[in-house]
């Protein structure tokens, strides 16, 4: 009998000591019977009779055995302070660009504004076209009448603006139109801008509107830590431009939907929120580079203590729009 098996035979019993000496002083050759016996080193043993031992609970001979552990009744989800502050919902648009507006778009707006209700809303600009008005306009363009595109914008201002809230817009370079030929042009032209410049103007008071011109340093509107921008850049990397010199900002003028974040310990995000407008007109029939626009608008909420937001895109796919409009605050 090896070492192993005696250990086996102590385990289950078999062995029992009589006079507590080692193990490892017993050698094979002392075990003739089961009857007592005397080992070489003097030490006396008893060898048990042979008896069943019920088998362990588990497969593993050597496994020890584990209490029963009973899980704990789930706990309900407590929803987390707000941070000490207060969030205020908001609705961001742009690019609405007067006669030339989508109508599906701009419908969408309409029936989410009311399920959103927003207590903030900003228009980025572009609230008209004012194709005439365009240096370098086509005799073409030059002919057309303002009259439906100046019309329809105004209605676009009265619906999107015409409620209570805070409400926030920047003027864009097509909006700017007028302002430059009350500026510099003579006669009849600048008569012309000027007489609608008091009209736009006269409406954003009767309406409640907080503007500011389209301007690189006096045209930004910043609310807590986010700011407000029309956009200065064109192309892929406008979103970046944007980022590098406004830090966390909205804006439109691409008519895209892109967002660019620049590394740091501090968060500077822009996002362009898409357009309102038509995407195909005359004068990008042939610019492919204009396929990447997109309908859409941001709506998203912010702190009112400590000024953070957060911001989410609402955008056409495939002629189809989905847009998550609740918020659970965890």
């Amino acid at each position: 009998m090896d070492h192993l098996e005696i250990h086996r035979k102590v385990r289950d019993g078999e062995i029992r000591f009589m006079d507590g000496v080692r193990l490892s002083g017993v050698k094979k050759s002392t075990f003739h019977d089961r009857q007592k016996k005397f080992n070489d080193t003097g030490a006396i043993y008893e060898i048990a009779p042979q008896r069943t031992i019920a088998p362990l609970p588990s497969a593993d001979p050597w496994a020890v055995p584990t209490a029963k552990v009973t899980p704990a009744a789930p706990q309900p989800v407590k929803k987390a302070p707000s941070h000490g502050g207060k969030w205020k919902r908001f609705v961001a648009a742009s690019d609405i660009h007067g006669d030339m507006q989508d109508k599906e778009t701009c419908d969408v707006l309409w029936r989410f504004i009311d399920q959103w209700n927003p207590q903030l809303r900003f228009c980025l600009g572009d609230v008209w076209d004012f194709r005439p008005m365009r240096n370098g306009a086509s005799n073409e363009e030059k002919s057309e009448s303002m009259s439906a595109d100046f019309q329809m914008g105004m209605s676009w201002l009265e619906r999107f603006f015409g409620c209570s809230g805070e409400k926030y817009l920047n003027l864009g370079n097509h909006d700017a139109r007028p302002y430059e030929w009350a500026h510099n042009r003579r006669g009849v032209e600048r008569d012309f801008a000027a007489e609608k410049l008091t009209l736009i103007e006269s409406e954003f008071a009767r309406l409640g509107i907080n503007w500011v011109p389209y301007h690189k340093r006096d045209g930004v509107i910043k609310v807590g830590h986010l700011r407000l921008i029309h956009g200065f850049h064109c192309g892929v990397y406008a979103a970046r431009q944007a980022a590098l010199i406004y830090g966390s900002c909205l804006m439109g003028h691409t008519h895209s939907v892109d967002e660019h974040h620049i590394p740091g310990l501090e968060r500077r995000a822009c996002r362009i929120i898409g357009a309102l407008c038509r995407l195909d007109m005359d004068y990008n029939a042939r610019q492919p580079n204009t396929l990447r626009q997109a309908n859409g608008f941001a709506y998203g909420a912010i702190n009112t203590l400590n000024g953070s937001y957060v911001t989410w895109q609402a955008e056409s796919y495939d002629g189809g729009w989905l847009i998550p409009s609740d918020v659970v605050e965890l």
